[in-house]
C-alpha cells in the first residue's frame, strides 16, 4: 500500500561508516585495557561528531536524536585522520574536561585542587593560541597520570598539542635541571614551562608537598635557565598573567 507518508531520515554512508570505524578503534582499544570511564566520553565523543544530539541527556532512556541536516564532513575542521579510521579532534574545553578528569583527586604544591594550577598554566599560554593554552591544561598529564601521548591521540588531542605536551614532560630518570636545559631549548615547551615554573614558587605561602623544600630549591634553579633562553617579552607576558611579583628577579634590560 502506497502513502503520503515521507521516508524516514537516514544517516549519509560516510558518517556511518567513520562512526563504525570509530567503534571498531574502540574495541581495540578496551582490549588494551582501558578503563569504563574513558570509553563512556570517547562513545560520547564519537556520537557527538556524529551529530547525535542527545548524548549527555540525563534520563538514560531518552533516545539519541539524528541531525536535522547530514553532517559535512569535508566542511568541519574538527575532522582529522587518524590510521584506519577517523578521530573527530577535541574541543578546548574537551581538552579541559580530560585533564580536570585526569587529575581528580591531586593536590598542586600549596594544598589546592591540581585543576586550579592546570588552569592557570592555560590561560597564560591563551595569547600564544589554541594549541598552546590546550598544551598548558595538559602539561603534566604524562608526568602524573596513566595517560600517554598514543591514548591522547587516540582520544582526539590534535596532534601537534601531544607534541609540546611530550616536549614539555621531563624524561623518566633524568636529571631534573638537564631536563629543564632540554626544555629551554625548545620554543613551545619552554613558554609553557615558565607558566608552570612561575605558578609553583610563592614564598608568602606554605607548600604542603612531602618534598617542598627539594621541589622549591629546583624550581628557582631553573628559573633564570628558562628565562633566559625566551624573549624578555614572553617571559614579562607570562609570568605577570601567573604571578607578578616573580617579575622583581627579571635583570634589568
Amino acid at each position: 500500500m502506497t502513502t503520503n507518508q515521507p521516508d524516514p531520515p537516514r544517516d549519509e554512508p560516510d558518517s556511518l561508516s567513520s562512526l563504525l570505524r570509530e567503534t571498531f578503534d574502540l574495541v581495540d582499544e578496551v582490549v588494551a585495557g582501558i578503563t569504563d570511564e574513558e570509553i563512556d566520553d570517547r562513545l560520547r565523543i564519537m556520537l557527538r561528531s556524529a551529530g547525535y544530539t542527545d548524548v549527555d541527556a540525563p534520563d538514560a532512556e531518552q533516545p539519541l536524536s539524528v541531525p536535522a541536516q547530514p553532517k559535512d564532513q569535508h566542511a568541519d575542521p574538527r575532522g582529522v585522520s587518524a590510521g584506519s579510521g577517523s578521530i573527530t579532534e577535541l574541543t578546548l574545553d574537551e581538552v579541559a574536561a580530560l585533564a580536570t578528569k585526569a587529575h581528580a583527586g591531586q593536590l598542586e604544591m600549596y594544598g589546592g585542587p591540581y585543576d586550579g594550577h592546570l588552569r592557570t598554566v592555560a590561560k597564560a599560554m591563551r595569547p600564544f593560541g589554541r594549541h598552546m593554552e590546550m598544551a598548558g591544561w595538559l602539561h603534566d598529564i604524562l608526568e602524573m597520570t596513566d595517560w600517554t601521548a598514543d591514548k591522547l591521540r587516540r582520544a582526539g588531542v590534535p596532534g601537534p598539542v601531544v607534541s609540546i605536551v611530550e616536549r614539555v614532560t621531563p624524561m623518566p630518570d633524568s636529571d631534573y635541571l638537564d631536563s629543564i636545559r632540554r626544555i629551554a631549548q625548545d620554543p613551545e615547551a619552554r613558554l609553557v614551562k615558565i607558566a608552570d615554573n612561575a605558578d609553583s614558587i610563592y614564598p608568602e605561602r606554605t607548600a604542603v608537598h612531602q618534598d617542598a623544600d627539594k621541589l622549591l630549591a629546583e624550581f628557582e634553579q631553573a628559573r633564570p635557565i628558562l628565562w633566559s633562553a625566551a624573549s624578555r617579552e614572553d617571559v614579562i607576558d607570562i609570568v605577570s598573567r601567573v604571578n607578578p611579583p616573580l617579575l622583581r628577579h627579571l635583570p634589568a634590560a
